[in-house]
């Protein structure tokens, strides 16, 4: 079962490329093979708790394990992926990119498959670069002329992984063994710190953490909307988290309160934190989204770093909160930009009455992002929120001024777009067709069943994956925790309700903490790149190679004039000598035996 989890993916790629011009045939294909792909998953996750397998082809041995950690993430990206298969079939229909960007696509998911099953750290390795690999290709389809964006994402992903690739060294090293259940609890001390630092820096980054999140506000320009969905909305969301939980729970010997706890939580904090204050400021439906995007990771970050069950159990929640109202909101940018012919907020509005499911779907998303009462992301939110007032109240204060902010962006977006005075330039404007309506849809009642029913995913699918025996599904139990946050979320209300009278606007709603004092120099340095890392590596990488080329320049010099030059002026001073006169001759025979003299007699 396990090796059928790459054959269907790999498979399916080959021939919906090679049927890339037969769109019903396309569609059949896609839910045929991504519906079989879950019910092996399914199948596998049935079988056991814990199932081994390996087997060495031409010598190379290849070891596999579906523990119940394994099987949770498989099932979450197994289940999502049908809704992104049926998504991206209908987006890439008729599209010149179409065959390749679906087979980038699948590869992606067999990638996807062996990362979460691999048991062998070295294994894990191939399948995150084969995921680096497709990435790559699917920025570069439609960008072959410009693709600065894809460069962009090779450069920060790569070096993330190449911090996963020394840390996996050194975890090897320090555990005595490549094989992650053979692994427990390594001490954090040494080397080993070192290795635990790396690995969760790569496991991250593919998350799309700070400092590794540049890209995908670009990508936003870039990127078809299906890449959005999949990649940055829950494909390396799933992989990257999965192993960060899984160093977190059990690999590295990481205790909540600890210098490893302060440090990752203070990572998620900042994440959290400048990607919510810099979606707060767009004006582009899906640059916002994309910013998001960075944000939700800091709130799923916070979670784990504190390393209690709560935080844990919040954070993995918020994963799979995240895959559905995130990728949904990408969907819903997608009908948009295609219905409506733009997803540029300053030429939409009052699209409710022409778009009324997607409406609905993306205020159902939205209010479950920001983490309104109700909403399966109010629940995910005040477990993370419980597991940082434990740890400290700095980190608390954290992320309810990320709520609110969110908040904040999420009402600008909601009445720009779809109340008021209709202003989309196509007038013509009606629902997508089934095929992009269908998973948005669908996914907007995933959020409502998690919402309602919380304690099958939380308690039941989460709690049983990392073994946890107290019921998180009733939480929260602090009545002034959900006061506060609450009050927040009123707050961002009345906020977007001032900002929108002082403006005349619902898009310049947050004009007003835009350009406050302070803030408008902190916006100033983001927009023109100044807090972007890979301006601060791509700088570093030009004064070296200005420097290289500075000591090229001087070698040459050196070579070809300085010193043909400086023998040519010694045999031209030597050559003014050469005047035919014996006592010029004798003199300095004599100087020269009184120089050998002396030399002699110093020594």
């Amino acid at each position: 079962m396990m090796l059928w989890l790459f054959i269907l993916p790999l498979g399916a790629g080959c021939l919906l490329w090679l049927f890339r011009r037969n769109y019903a045939l396309s569609l059949v294909l896609a839910l045929g093979f991504s519906a079989a792909h879950f019910a092996v998953a399914y199948l596998l996750c049935q079988a056991g708790a814990d199932i081994s397998y390996s087997f060495a082809p031409y010598g190379f041995g290849l070891w596999f394990r579906a523990d119940a950690i394994a099987q949770l993430y498989l099932l979450l990206s197994a289940g999502m992926f049908i809704l992104l298969a049926l998504y991206t079939t209908g987006f890439c229909r008729d599209k010149s990119w179409g065959g390749a960007y679906q087979f980038c696509l699948w590869v992606s998911l067999a990638m996807l498959d062996g990362a979460l099953l691999s048991d062998h750290l070295a294994l894990t390795l191939f399948f995150w670069e084969g995921l680096l690999c497709t990435l790559f290709g699917m920025l570069l389809l439609r960008n072959t002329e410009k693709p600065q964006t894809a460069i962009k994402a090779l450069t920060v992903a790569g070096t993330a992984d190449l911090l996963l690739m020394l840390g996996i060294a050194l975890t090897i090293h320090a555990a005595g063994t490549a094989r992650l259940s053979e692994m427990h609890h390594l001490p954090i001390s040494g080397w080993g710190a070192v290795g635990c630092a790396c690995l969760l820096a790569g496991s991250l980054g593919k998350a799309g953490c700070v400092p590794f999140h540049s890209w995908i506000p670009d990508a936003a320009a870039d990127a078809p909307t299906p890449f959005l969905a999949a990649f940055p909305g829950s494909l390396e969301k799933i992989a990257g988290i999965s192993l960060a939980s899984r160093i977190v729970t059990g690999l590295y010997d990481f205790h909540h309160g600890s210098a490893a706890s302060i440090c990752v939580m203070t990572v998620g904090a900042v994440t959290l934190l400048y990607g919510v204050s810099m979606a707060l400021i767009q004006k582009d439906m899906k640059r916002l989204l994309s910013w998001h995007a960075i944000s939700q990771v800091g709130y799923i970050v916070l979670g784990l770093g504190s390393g209690v069950a709560v935080g844990v159990a919040g954070g993995v929640y918020h994963l799979l909160n995240n895959v559905l109202y995130k990728s949904g909101l990408f969907m819903a940018a997608g009908i948009l930009e295609r219905q409506a012919g733009t997803t540029d907020l300053h030429n939409l509005g009052g699209l409710g009455r022409k778009l009324p499911l997607t409406t609905v779907s993306t205020i159902i998303f939205a209010l479950s992002i920001a983490g309104f009462p109700g909403t399966n992301g109010f629940t995910s939110k005040e477990l993370i929120f419980d597991a940082a007032l434990e740890i400290h109240p700095a980190f608390y204060i954290a992320a309810l001024v990320g709520a609110f902010m969110t908040a904040a962006s999420f009402l600008k977006l909601t009445r720009s777009a779809f109340f008021g005075k209709f202003a989309a330039p196509q007038k013509d404007v009606r629902e997508a067709g089934p095929a992009a309506l269908l998973p948005t849809v669908l996914l907007a009642a995933g959020c409502l069943v998690c919402a309602f029913f919380p304690v099958l995913p939380l308690d039941k699918w989460i709690g049983g994956a990392y073994g946890f025996e107290e019921s998180f599904a009733a939480m929260p139990k602090s009545p002034v925790l959900v006061g506060l946050s609450c009050g927040v979320l009123a707050l961002a209300v009345l906020d977007h309700v001032y900002g929108s009278r002082k403006e005349g606007s619902a898009l310049k709603a947050a004009d007003h903490l835009h350009y406050a004092p302070g803030m408008k120099q902190y916006y100033a340095c983001a927009e023109r790149g100044a807090l972007d890392p890979y301006r601060w590596l791509m700088g570093g990488v030009d004064a070296f190679s200005r420097g290289c080329a500075w000591v090229e320049s001087g070698v040459s010099w050196l070579c070809d004039t300085g010193i043909p030059g400086a023998v040519r002026n010694i045999g031209d001073t030597l050559s003014r000598f050469n005047t035919g006169s014996l006592s010029r001759y004798l003199a300095l025979a004599v100087c020269g035996l009184v120089a050998v003299g002396f030399i002699f007699y110093l020594a």
